[in-house]
């Protein structure tokens, strides 16, 4: 399907071209206009646009969606594939593509967005709800939602990122500016922040965390975090003013006390490899 200046229904607004209704085809559909429509589009096939799509309700496309401006949903906007944008690219309740969703400008849905392979944007990404990609999520600018950012492999802002529950990524975590969640942030590899690192629960990395500020979890603000695995059961946290050691989090005065009292011989055993490492010989290192 076609629709051009030509198209029967529309009407010219003097910037873009208005359609009363809905546009369906089993098909794909071409757009050689800037088009709004006031209820929804959908295609079977693709579709394509030189300018910018607008629905009063939603796009949805068997394939893909692309367009040269922008692409703006008043629900949603799906594809089997994946939805391109040179523009911007906003729903107000959901956005998600099998594959990818790429935007020069930013991303924006009310509730949620979902790619099954990634999320990038030359600007910000931002849902009321969650964000999740199988694979990484990229922004110029900063990546906020109300829930969880959750990606395969990695999670990337050239500013900030920012979540009211948690962060998860398979591999790394990387922002210029500032990283904080309601919860908990994990990345099996690395997490790197221009600024702070900020978690209302835990922080964890299969490798390194690194501020050029601060980093501040279970209430308590450090310029420095270090994480030691080694062969221990147990993985050991070390903060300028507290250590935690499993699930116990005690400042260093009152591990310190803790060392001065304890009897070695009754300490629990943190290694299971026979090198006999006790809590004990473990703080030495950090105190």
């Amino acid at each position: 399907m076609l629709i051009d200046k030509d198209f029967a229904g529309l009407k010219f607004n003097g910037y873009s071209y208005e359609f009363e209704g809905n546009i369906e085809s089993a098909g794909s559909i071409e757009i050689t206009v800037p088009l709004m429509v006031s209820g929804w589009i959908e295609a079977g096939g693709w579709i394509t646009a030189g300018e910018s799509i607008d629905a009063g309700e939603s796009i949805e496309a068997g394939e893909s969606i692309k367009a040269g401006g922008w692409i703006k949903a008043g629900e949603w906007i799906k594809a089997g594939e994946w939805i391109k944008a040179g523009g911007w690219i906003t729903a107000g309740e959901w956005i998600k593509a099998g594959e990818s969703i790429e935007a020069g400008g930013w991303i924006k849905a009310g509730e949620w967005i979902k790619a099954g392979w990634s999320i990038e944007a030359g600007g910000s990404i931002t849902a009321g709800g969650w964000i999740t990609a199988g694979r990484w999520i990229t922004a110029g600018e900063s990546i906020n939602a109300g829930g969880w950012i959750t990606a395969g492999e990695s999670i990337e802002a050239g500013e900030s990122i920012e979540a009211g529950e948690s962060i998860k990524a398979g591999e790394s975590i990387e922002a210029g500016g500032s990283i904080a969640a309601g919860g908990s942030i994990a990345a099996g590899g690395w997490i790197k922040a221009g600024e702070w690192i900020k978690a209302g629960e835990w922080i964890k990395a299969g490798g390194w965390i690194k501020a050029g500020e601060s980093i501040k979890m279970y209430g308590i603000e450090t310029k420095h975090l270090y994480i030691f695995h080694g062969t221990f059961a147990f993985t050991v946290w070390v903060m300028d003013t507290h250590i935690k050691v499993g699930c116990q989090l005690k400042s260093k005065a009152e591990w310190k006390t803790w060392l001065d009292n304890a009897d070695k011989d009754k300490a629990a055993q943190l290694g299971d490899d026979g090198s006999m490492w006790t809590i004990r010989e473990v703080l030495a290192r950090f105190l």
